[in-house]
């Protein structure tokens, strides 16, 4: 994780929020990367086990576009999140239902086709090659404690 990024996390720590990696990837990878990272969780594409063994089927939404959506709506539900409050990341124009989701999405190192696609009015950028300082459009407000949604692992 680049150092900018760390700092990132960790502001949002500071201020009480959990931190969730929302991807696509096996939850198996997911949840253990998101612990390696200090974060809350890992919320990734579940599989089907049956009697330890892999079924091939999904138990639960592909955590990809809409269903990542889905994935953190849940998420949410359990928890008394607000999306309205949430922050989520990304670096893709595939994870625009994502970031619509939550009322402080952030386009991190926006492609052509991410920033293009994206309404400006609604769409922080956070370039994470520089250190941010507070009050930059993509550093976290000390708003109440709300979870991050962030895609880091394609």
């Amino acid at each position: 994780m680049r150092p900018e990024a760390k700092r990132l996390l960790e502001r949002h720590r500071r201020a009480g929020r959990d931190t969730f990696i929302v991807s696509a990837a096996p939850q198996e990878i997911v949840e253990p990367l998101a612990q390696a990272l200090g974060m809350t969780s890992g919320v990734g594409t579940r599989s089907c086990v049956d009697n330890g063994v892999y079924t091939g089927e999904l138990d639960g939404p592909f955590c990809y576009g809409e269903g990542k959506v889905e994935a953190m709506q849940a998420l949410a539900s359990w928890n008394s999140y607000d999306l309205a409050q949430s922050y989520a990341y990304s670096d893709s124009a595939s994870d625009l239902p994502m970031l619509e989701a939550v009322g402080h999405p952030v386009a991190v190192n926006p492609r052509l086709e991410a920033r293009t696609s994206c309404p400006p009015q609604r769409m922080a950028d956070c370039d994470l090659q520089p250190a941010h300082q507070v009050g930059d459009p993509g550093a976290p407000s000390q708003e109440s404690p709300q979870p991050v949604s962030a895609s880091v692992v394609s």
